[in-house]
Order: C-alpha cells, then structure tokens, then sequence
C-alpha cells in the first residue's frame, strides 16, 4: 500500500468515499496541480477526478484557479480536518436530533396500546440483570418511581457508588418526599459516607443513614413493590441482580431490613466516638 493509499484509508473515516480521499491527498501533497497531474498521482480517471472536484469545492477543501490549465490547490491539511470534524459533528447532531424525534414518536405510538391483561400484570416476575448497565438502569427506573419508601442494605462500598450512580434519580424522589433509609457496615477508620450523601444528594430531606455489624444481603427495595436482589455480597463481584415483584420474596426482604434496622445505630449517634467504640455501640443493639 501506497503512503497516499495509506492517507486516504484515515480520510474516509470522516466522510469521504475512497476515490475522494485519495484525490484530495493527491491534491494537498502537490499543493497545485492540473486535474491530469492529480488523476495520475491518485491513481484514478481522470473523468472521476472531474466528478469528485465540485463535491471538494463544496466541502470547502479545495479551490480552482482561472488559468489554463486550471491549477488546483487543496486546503492545508490542519485546516482541512477543522473543517471535516466540525462537518462530521454536525451531522452527528442532526443525527441525534432525529433519532430523538423518532424515539418520542416510536414511545407515543407505543404507548397508546397496550396488549398485557390485568392477570398478565398481576403474576409476579423473577428478572436477572448481568450486565452493569442493565443493572443500573433498571435501578434508576425503579428508584424514580418511588412514591413513599426506599430502603437500602449494602456494603459500604457499594452504598456509596449506588449513591454517585443514581445521585440524580435520588434527588427527584427526595424532592417529593420520598423517605429513604439505608444501611451499611460500621466504619472501619475514617467515616466518609455521609459527607458523600450531604455532597451528592439532599441532606436533611427526609434520609436516614444507619450502621450494622452485619448485612445478610444486598438489595434495593422500593415501596414494598419492587427489589433490586445483589446475587452476591462480594465487592469484587461481576455486579448481577435479580429483580422482583413477587410480594412473598418481598415480605421475606422487608421483616430482614427492619429486623436489622431495629438494631443498627444511626451514624449521627457513632460520628463522634473512635471505631471501637462505635462497634461496641452497635453491638450492644444486637
């Protein structure tokens, strides 16, 4: 392959067809030269060079001199890929624009039938989220929900990146009231986690942070309808979770989060005293 050839594999990536690419490389490495001289050094007909000349001038990456015969002089190469990223940007744009035009329209329609049966709605559903995306996404979905309680078990780390990734679904509940309670691990050293809540959401607004020796599991529960069950306690753990609405899974969830709220120690409690003395106080809870 030709160091031009070369060339003109990267110029297609931003828009050009193969044949324009490697003319407009001929062209800025000869700076000017006659549609004949391009057509040879290109390695395409000279009829093309002809065809693709006026689609140049119109991306502004070339102009044609007045002499005979006329010289042909390419945009210096920095200004060229300006010209490319910012064409490119646009179309990705307008792009966008359109496919978010399409999507309302696709929704509206969508929405206006729906083919499920009351019994089809009523038979609980058992759902495994592998993927990280997934999960998040369908945490957000049911979190926005929400019209009177969140609760949440779940490790430390965990707790904290459940609060960075759906610090804005967060919010939007908090704003209508929603009550949100959560529970983590004592502290090992120095506590963190509710500096994290008071930056990321709305402190004060009706969310409560309490510790516990120990979590039997990790989960995400919204209104006693709905729970987010993490398939695995590990933090280095692929991230799956089932998702459920089945209401006996959801009493069992519900009696272990009080059971376990009833004995935990809220953080506002333990801020002040060493570690130690904060284990000791929760155990005296248990």
């Amino acid at each position: 392959m030709t160091p031009l050839e070369e060339e003109a594999d990267t110029l297609v990536d931003f828009g050009f067809t193969y044949n324009q690419a490697k003319i407009y490389a001929a062209i800025a490495r000869l700076h000017s030269a006659s549609v004949g001289y391009i057509s040879r050094m290109a390695r395409v007909r000279r009829e093309h060079v002809y065809r693709t000349l006026p689609k140049l001038e119109k991306m502004g990456l070339i102009e044609r001199g007045l002499g005979t015969p006329a010289k042909i002089k390419a945009l210096p190469v920095e200004q060229a890929f300006s010209v490319l990223v910012k064409r490119q940007q646009e179309e990705a744009n307008q792009k966008v624009s359109v496919l978010t035009n399409e999507a309302r329209r696709f929704v509206e329609h969508f929405n206006k039938v729906d083919w499920r049966t009351t019994s089809q709605e009523d038979e609980p559903e058992f759902t495994l989220l592998s993927e990280k995306d997934a999960v998040l996404s369908r945490m957000a979905a049911i979190v926005e929900k929400a019209q009177t309680e969140i609760k949440i078990s779940a490790s430390r780390r965990k707790l904290a990146r459940i609060i960075f990734d759906l610090a804005d679904s967060l919010k939007k509940t908090m704003k209508r009231g929603v009550k949100i309670q959560m529970i983590t691990e004592v502290p090992a050293d120095g506590d963190n986690l509710p500096r994290i809540i008071e930056e990321t959401t709305l402190p004060g607004k009706s969310l409560e942070l309490r510790y516990a020796n120990e979590l039997a599991s990790h989960y995400l529960a919204i209104d006693g309808k709905e729970v987010m069950f993490a398939t695995s306690t590990n933090d280095t753990a692929d991230g799956s979770s089932l998702w459920t609405n089945n209401s006996s899974f959801l009493t069992m969830i519900l009696k272990s989060f009080d059971d376990t709220w009833n004995k935990s120690a809220s953080w506002n409690r333990l801020n002040d005293g060493p570690v130690s003395e904060k284990a000791a106080t929760v155990r005296s809870r248990t």
